[in-house]
């Protein structure tokens, strides 16, 4: 099998090593699939297909660095699917490679580099399974007909768009938000979390596919503190057994906890150093690299999502992640009002 190497080079071009990457192109797989089942070439969760990934190489460097990688899913009788993965894809081995480097002495923590990936020419098929035992277990995810004209006038978008052509629609129910933010508040100043279940859809009138989340389910058993939030096998284990006492024909599409970030910086001054750049990045919103870890374990399928709740001193403030070209990133929904509730002015969410 073909090894993938990262390329650290200081600012002035001089290379500091050659390291060893052990790539997850899991995600990536999962994701070009999702698109086939988008076209309604594939059932949700069926196995079928074969996917090639190749280098785009870097404009001005060349051979033997790459820029990009394309993905390619073949399925007999239809045409190609390509996905083009940006060399953002290699973030989190990058960050290790970095940090091995540092700790070996080789570069300081003021030099200035650059990574990049060194590949072999060609292409490599990708492995047909899955690491991880929740994705080959689990049976075939129901795909239901829906209407999103019939829920337009009761959806109110939030947070940033989503990005044409590449995140499904998202709907989450109004009183799903108000019950984990309520929640959040309560648990403070630790965290806390649960699990998201709705239908994943498709839309009768333009064949697309949207998700609806209609519930929460809180992780009670789940073990907490006021930076981390560990979902225990306990855990997931209660979760499952009240999706199936609901009987509702829902499904679990993702997850959601909280960041209680006023308890997190309460007591220190305005000129505190937490009270800069990082506080205001937190306030936005972020997934932790535990989270991001949490996320691809259990949440893998290429629609599941991540709501989180920062607390902040001004309120709650909502976000949502969710896959986007095998990585986790921000994405924008939609409020759903009640059926029978007046349209309100929207509040903002940022």
């Amino acid at each position: 099998m073909r090894r993938f190497l990262l390329a650290v080079h200081r600012d002035g071009g001089e290379l500091v090593a050659r390291v060893a990457a052990s790539i997850d192109w899991e995600p990536a797989r999962e994701w070009v699939r999702f698109l086939a089942v988008r076209r309604g070439w594939l059932r949700p969760g069926e196995e079928a297909g074969r996917v090639v990934i190749a280098p785009r190489w870097h404009g001005e460097i060349g051979r033997p660095y790459a820029a990009a990688f394309r993905l390619r899913l073949t399925l007999p009788g239809r045409p190609a699917l390509t996905v083009e993965l940006p060399a953002s894809y290699l973030r989190d081995p990058a960050v290790a490679a970095v940090a091995a480097l540092r700790e070996a002495g080789q570069l300081s923590a003021g030099d200035g580099y650059s990574v990049f990936a060194v590949v072999a020419e060609g292409e490599r098929e990708l492995p047909m399974a899955s690491s991880f035992a929740v994705e080959t277990a689990s049976p075939e995810v129901p795909l239901l007909p829906g209407s999103q004209a019939a829920l337009a006038e009761r959806a109110t978008p939030a947070d940033e768009p989503a990005a044409e052509g590449d995140d499904v629609r998202c709907l989450i129910a109004e009183e799903v938000l108000a019950e984990a933010a309520k929640l959040a508040a309560a648990a403070a100043p630790h965290e806390t979390g649960g699990a998201l279940l709705g239908h994943l859809r498709r839309d009768q009138g333009s064949d697309e596919l949207y998700l609806e989340v209609t519930a929460q389910l809180p992780a009670t058993r789940a073990v907490a503190d006021t930076a981390r939030l560990t979902f225990t096998a306990e855990a997931w284990t209660e979760v499952s057994a009240a999706l199936e006492r609901r009987m509702g024909g829902e499904i679990l599409l993702g997850w959601w906890h909280s960041h209680p970030l006023a308890d997190w910086y309460r007591g220190e001054g305005e000129e505190g150093g937490h009270r800069t750049a990082v506080t205001a990045l937190a306030a936005a919103g972020f997934l932790s690299a535990q989270d991001r870890a949490l996320h691809r374990v259990v949440f893998p399928r290429a629609w599941s999502v991540a709501l989180l709740v920062t607390l902040t001193d001004g309120g709650p403030r909502l976000r949502l992640f969710g896959w986007r070209r095998g990585q986790v990133e921000p994405r924008g929904f939609d409020r759903l009002r009640p059926a029978g509730a007046r349209a309100q002015e929207a509040s903002h969410v940022a």
